[in-house]
């Protein structure tokens, strides 16, 4: 079944790939017809106009998909037939990026066109992931990384190449070239002062732009504070002239407007400081936002003590601390997780264990598994994964593999544990959702594993960089629990499908009264307070915690979908307790609904019912308060870029690694892009919840969308 879902994927690209060609022909056919050999008209006929747009943009992605020679024949007929025009231009400007002229495409050598666009697309693609990179080493803080790599640039390149192949990264920071080539004295200091002001200014600026979702007022407060001082650039000028008439329009009339020259700024921080007080209590987010402002803006003002003293008001700590579990103990293993260092493995299995894997993958297989100079025998060797994450060990993909040391020789561990779990992150790009997601429940007090970073090499084939995932078993509920003996369930499925539902722990004495006692009370629970039973069988605390933790990562694939979530019925407290599973998409989503439609029942009883969302509200605003740092998390992101990045330059594109580079370090800035602006987002659904009918049915109407302008 896993294989045929394999080849049906390679059939679907290798469609794809076919599809995208004859529509290539048809263009073909259409801009080389022998009956009209005349130039296209690019200015009379609209239709022209987008086929000629269209097909530039095709080949393109014919390039990526390895169908360079199609792509250079079409754009070889844009080049002649729409010469002198701007698509002419473009045409001729990436033939000439490929290294290919029109006669080589005449001659038809196809195997040499392939292979020059090919490497052509490769140091293009080469070009815009050293621009990435450099870009998420700012945005992350590491200044110093950054500085080194772009001296190291303009080193190599003239001041017209570096402003050619860099100039989205001067521009983007507001820094000069000239202090790339200055060399005297203090000239590092000085670029490293310029980065790091470039980025807190794009900060500030960005977060000044969100407050419109949540505070008018104090958005627009903001942005007239920076149309009026030094921050505000020719670049944001010029970016005025592309907004919409209206919103220009209603500038001009705003009662705030007046003449740049002769407006006085110190006119207007008394205004916002005053504002920023009186906001403080209730939107603290928006009253830090503008004194922030203050101070980087107008930094010789008189008031700018006020502002100072504004912000350590803010600092200090809510007495509304969450109710929270503690580990009780760092436990076994301690040394395989965290940030310290890439782990490397080596995996040996013999040919009829890769044949009993193929024929039953959930069935341990026996292996040798070595870590250095140890070597441990005979260990249990499954594959891991669902559908979307699951892939065969056939050569051809990267598998993900549960180790289990203890399958076959009993008592034996590694680093004290039983089992480790290697995840292949075919879903995350980033490599990072399991270790911010984690350790945001943890920072919560929900239990969720610790996540650490191997390579591995299966029969002396490397296969790359693995998530190390801390396995959900006795070694780990006994950094949590001080009684181990309970039942632990895993979903898919609802809690009211007690029967269906996994059991993780106990199978040798199964006994399920736990949970159809839960799915008992569920029926009975009052339709309009149903956490006046249900509290007496779940806890409360962390069931919330949980859930709104799950929105606001925006963990879809969770319990929200009753699919990747575990369940503990702690023998202590007779209560379940949920904490999180399989969280390799996170942060995909920032303007994800929290009061999106919910396929548990249990979270639909807290989020969709007067009294429940009364709690709800409270813990996610508890949790913005204080869980969600944007820079204890963006500095966390920092420390895993920084020990990750330099082994998966050398491993994406080659075999069992189908990413770029390039792929990588956008969907680090992507990651970015979410913490930096979620909290906006969730704060404006906060304020515009509205009710929703009975929690008992489960309804599916598509997620709102909320939009955030930046």
């Amino acid at each position: 079944e896993f294989s045929l879902k394999q080849e049906k994927t390679k059939v679907k690209k290798l469609s794809f790939l076919l599809i995208i060609i004859l529509i290539f022909q048809i263009c073909l056919l259409r801009l080389e017809s022998e009956d009209d050999l005349s130039p296209i008209n690019l200015t009379g006929f609209e239709e022209d106009y987008h086929r000629v747009n269209e097909a530039i943009h095709y080949a393109h992605m014919l390039a990526d998909l390895g169908a360079g020679y199609e792509a250079a024949r079409v754009l070889a007929s844009i080049a002649s037939r729409a010469a002198n025009t701007d698509f002419g231009n473009h045409a001729h400007q990436i033939l000439n990026e490929w290294d290919i002229t029109i006669e080589h495409i005449q001659q038809g050598n196809i195997q040499d066109i392939n292979k020059k666009i090919a490497e052509a697309r490769r140091k293009t693609n080469q070009s815009r992931s050293n621009v990435a990179h450099v870009r998420n080493l700012i945005e992350l803080g590491l200044y110093a990384e950054a500085s080194t790599l772009l001296r190291q640039e303009s080193a190599k390149n003239n001041e017209t190449t570096m402003k050619e192949k860099w100039g989205e990264i001067l521009d983007g920071f507001h820094f000069s070239l000239d202090l790339l080539y200055h060399q005297g004295n203090g000239a590092n200091d000085k670029l490293l002062k310029a980065l790091q002001a470039g980025h807190e200014m794009n900060q500030l600026k960005f977060q000044s732009r969100l407050l419109r979702s949540i505070d008018r007022e104090s958005s627009e407060m903001a942005e007239m504070l920076f149309r009026h001082s030094a921050l505000y650039t020719d670049e944001d000028r010029h970016s005025d002239h592309h907004r919409r008439p209206f919103e220009i329009w209603v500038e001009k009339h705003d009662e705030w407007e007046e003449d740049r020259n002769e407006f006085d700024v110190e006119q207007l921080i008394p205004r916002i400081l005053d504002h920023a007080g009186e906001i403080a209590h209730d939107n603290s987010i928006s009253a830090h936002i503008l004194a922030n402002l203050v101070i980087k803006s107008a930094s010789d003002s008189k008031l700018i003590k006020k502002a100072h003293d504004l912000i350590n008001d803010l600092s200090i700590p809510s007495t509304n601390k969450l109710e929270s579990r503690s580990i009780l103990k760092n436990g076994n293993g301690e040394n395989l997780f965290g940030l310290e260092k890439v782990h490397s493995y080596h995996l040996e299995l013999s040919n009829e264990a890769i044949q009993q894997l193929h024929e039953d993958p959930k069935h341990y297989v026996r292996a040798t598994f070595r870590e250095g100079d140890d070597i441990y025998e005979d260990v249990g060797v499954r594959l891991k994964g669902g559908h979307g994450s699951f892939r065969m060990l056939d050569g051809n993909s990267k598998a993900a593999f549960t180790i289990k040391f203890n399958h076959f020789v009993q008592g034996q561990r590694f680093h004290g544990l039983r089992r480790i779990i290697l995840n292949n992150a075919v879903q995350d790009p980033t490599y990072m959702s399991e270790y911010i997601g984690y350790s945001l429940f943890r920072r919560a007090g929900v239990p969720a594993p610790r996540i650490g970073y191997a390579m591995l090499a299966i029969n002396q084939e490397p296969y790359g960089m693995y998530v190390q995932v801390e396995a959900v078993s006795k070694d780990f509920l006994k950094r949590w629990y001080t009684k181990t003996e309970g039942n632990l369930y895993e979903g898919p499925m609802d809690v009211t499908e007690w029967r269906e539902m996994d059991l993780d722990s106990n199978q040798g004495r199964e006994n399920r009264r736990d949970l159809r006692r839960l799915a008992k009370s569920i029926e009975q629970a009052d339709e309009n307070n149903p956490w006046e039973s249900l509290k007496g069988l779940v806890d409360q605390g962390n069931f919330s915690r949980f859930i709104a933790l799950e929105q606001l990562v925006n963990h879809w694939d969770g319990y929200t979908q009753t699919n990747n979530y575990r369940m503990y019925h702690n023998p202590e407290t007779k209560k379940f307790e949920f904490f999180p599973h399989g969280a390799d998409q996170l942060f995909q989503d920032l303007r994800g609904d929290i009061f999106r439609d919910q396929g548990g029942i249990l979270s639909r009883a807290l989020i969709e019912t007067g009294s429940g969302r009364e709690i709800y509200h409270q813990v996610m605003q508890q949790l913005l308060d204080q869980v969600w740092d944007e820079s204890k998390i963006k500095s966390q992101i920092a420390e895993i870029y920084r020990l990750i990045h330099p082994y998966l330059v050398k491993e994406l594109g080659k075999k069992y690694q189908h990413r770029r580079v390039e792929d990588f370090e956008q969907s680090t800035r992507r990651l970015l892009q979410f913490i930096d602006a979620r909290r906006f987002a969730v704060l404006s659904q906060l304020q515009d919840a509205e009710q929703k009918p009975s929690w008992r049915e489960h309804r599916r109407t598509g997620f709102r969308s909320y939009l955030i302008h930046y």
